[in-house]
């Protein structure tokens, strides 16, 4: 059972303590996700990508199995735009000031920032290119337009100069010795720098709006969202620079603002920003276009993907794209359909609520299902992911870890083919009013409140066959499967009273009821394992026997002292159980005293811009 409980269960919650005890204390040793990912540079074979305070790379050798090389925690946001040489440059944000980093990726497990130069206060860095050895950067003041920095000493970078422009500047590219810049309020901005202690504006062309801006030889593209110019690419002709004449203009018709823009041989790739995904249908992503006339760009295909791309780095025939919800993601540039997404690792996620275990597999869902590798607990590793529909608010996984099933907000559930951890199928989908999920060998069982359980066959995935449905004598909010044993957790009487039952379903076809056991409060999740059941209600953690389930023998609980509890997970005679606002606790079992707290955890909530964990959901159990 995971978000759909009432919220104000808090309030009844707070009283509940538990035995004081001594307890050790859990340690996070690793977290796959950290802030949200906004900047990318690509350095020879090493993508550089910020997440938060972190900045992680990974070797593209192949591009399509990028491996995760380092990480460094740099404290503040950090934001690879650009490369310089062996370096990626990057802008490190400690509100209220910013400086300009020079970073060192290929340090084995760790980026280095080799130098670094404060900037001005009081206004914001879009972005950064860089010619020869200067970085020149556009800022959000008209009096502060154009900065630039001088980095032929890394470890020393100066700022030496600061130029007026007629409007700020969203986004920076360059040819040869001249910058090319996308203003908001006045279009199009060129600018020699070919003497680069003296920059020189040489010419403009007006078009309100402008916001991403890619160049090539003699043609620039600039995309505007508003004003004169619309929604659309616009192309100018930039063979004489003074006199910039604006040839085409090609209308997209998504709701999105222009952030990005890469140009791969003939392919123009915009990346376009949801304004406000909670209130309408998400339409980032990437937009291709044809530009071998380039004077005609022919939009040839469009991906949309979370909230859009907040930067692009190209490496050779491939786009490298940092995702804000999604981490890195890359694409190759495909002759025939446009793009192709052949590889995404996480370096942060979207909310996270569901998660289970399989050997050294765990599966993640949130806004899909993420297939991670555990194996070094220290740097879990995302295999491969499916694209499904809504947030998954619990996921299940057969003992092989090849069948998976996934429950979304809405009412989905999806069955899934992992035996690929890399390429995972989604082989059905089917609506249910389902809260819970659990599978067993081939049999998947989905709780669906107060139209009790129903159990499915999946051996065909692509087309299971519903074997029974379990009428419970009350609500069914939570669900799981042992050998030939089914463990329901249910709602009585609102939040005041609930309930365990335990079904016979050696005969999934004819499921039969062998014991029901009242409990103190609703009932939150359950988990079955080797004969013993544990079950999280509002007040309190059980632990049952259920060996002989026509008699199932309660073992011993403890109270409960989380906010709003949302997971439980058995290991033995340890129960392993996760709450909000960021809590996680050890009960053991095993003392005929009486369970006790053997270790616990707990951390601030809503961590997403420090990169620390936030929430407290899902919990399975690895060793």
């Amino acid at each position: 059972m995971k978000r759909n409980l009432i919220i104000a269960m808090v309030l009844m919650m707070l009283g509940a303590t538990a035995p004081a005890t001594a307890m050790d204390c859990a340690r996070t040793v690793s977290t796959l996700g950290r802030g949200p990912s906004q900047g990318v540079a690509v350095i020879g074979d090493l993508a550089v990508i910020g997440a938060g305070p972190a900045v992680v790379t990974f070797d593209i050798t192949d591009p399509a199995h990028p491996q995760r090389f380092g990480e460094t925690d740099f404290g503040e946001i950090a934001v690879p735009t650009a490369s310089f040489g062996d370096l990626a440059v990057a802008f490190v944000y400690d509100y209220p000031t910013t400086r300009l980093a020079l970073i060192d990726p290929h340090q084995q497990a760790s980026p280095l920032e080799v130098g670094s130069v404060e900037l001005p206060d009081g206004i914001s860095f879009y972005d950064v290119v860089v010619i020869g050895t200067t970085a020149w950067i556009a800022t959000s003041s008209p009096e502060k337009g154009l900065l630039g920095v001088d980095l032929t000493d890394p470890g020393s970078p100066d700022l030496m100069h600061i130029m007026e422009l007629p409007g700020t500047a969203e986004s920076i590219t360059a040819v040869g010795d001249r910058v090319f810049m996308a203003s908001r309020q006045v279009g199009l901005i060129i600018v020699d720098v070919s003497d680069p202690a003296d920059p020189t504006m040489i010419g403009s062309l007006d078009l309100p709006g402008a916001a991403a801006i890619g160049a090539i030889t003699e043609h620039a593209y600039v995309a505007t969202f508003s004003g004169s110019g619309g929604r659309a690419v616009h192309t100018i002709d930039i063979a004489d620079p003074t006199a910039p004449a604006l040839i085409s203009s090609v209308p997209y018709p998504y709701v999105a603002w222009p952030q990005s823009m890469a140009i791969i041989d003939d392919r123009l790739f915009l990346g376009l920003i949801d304004l406000d995904p909670m209130i309408a249908t998400p339409e980032g992503g990437i937009v291709v276009y044809d530009i071998n006339d380039p004077d005609a760009p022919a939009e040839i295909d469009y991906r949309p993907f979370s909230r859009g791309p907040q930067r692009f780095g190209t490496a050779g025939e491939t786009l490298v794209a940092a995702d804000s919800e999604r981490g890195l993601r890359i694409f190759s540039n495909n002759t025939t359909t446009g793009l192709t997404e052949i590889a995404r690792r996480n370096v942060t996620l979207d909310d996270a609520f569901a998660v289970a275990v399989r050997g050294e597999i765990a599966f993640l869902g949130d806004q899909g299902l993420r297939i991670i590798d555990i194996s070094d607990h220290t740097r879990p590793t995302e295999l491969g992911s499916a694209e499904l529909e809504g947030s998954i608010m619990a996921v299940a996984a057969d003992e092989t870890g090849e069948r998976v099933a996934a429950l979304a907000w809405g009412g989905e559930l999806s069955l899934v083919d992992a035996s690929d951890p890399a390429q995972p199928v989604v082989r059905s989908a089917h609506p249910t009013n389902g809260v819970d999920v659990s599978i067993f060998d081939t049999i998947v069982a989905v709780a669906e409140g107060d139209q009790g359980v129903v159990l499915i066959d999946v051996t065909d995935l692509e087309a299971p066959t519903l074997l029974a449905r379990i009428s419970t004598s009350s609500r069914a909010l939570a669900v799981s499967l042992d050998s030939g044993i089914a463990v329901i957790g249910l709602v009585v009487n609102s939040v005041v009273e609930g309930a365990v039952a335990i079904y016979d379903i050696t005969d999934p076809n004819n499921p039969i009821l062998m014991a029901q056991l009242p409990t103190s409060n609703r009932v939150y999740a359950v988990d079955v394992a080797d004969s013993k059941a544990a079950i999280l209600t509002g007040s309190s953690i059980l632990m049952i026997d259920i060996s002989n389930p026509s008699a199932p023998v309660e073992l011993g609980s403890s109270d409960l002292r989380f906010r709003i509890p949302e997971d439980i997970a058995i290991d033995g005679s340890t129960v392993h159980v996760s709450s909000w606002p960021g809590s996680f606790q050890l009960i053991d079992f095993s003392n005929s005293s009486g369970p006790f707290v053997r270790a616990a955890t707990t951390w601030e909530p809503f961590g997403i811009v420090d990169g620390g964990p936030q929430g407290g959901y899902g919990v399975s159990v690895h060793n």
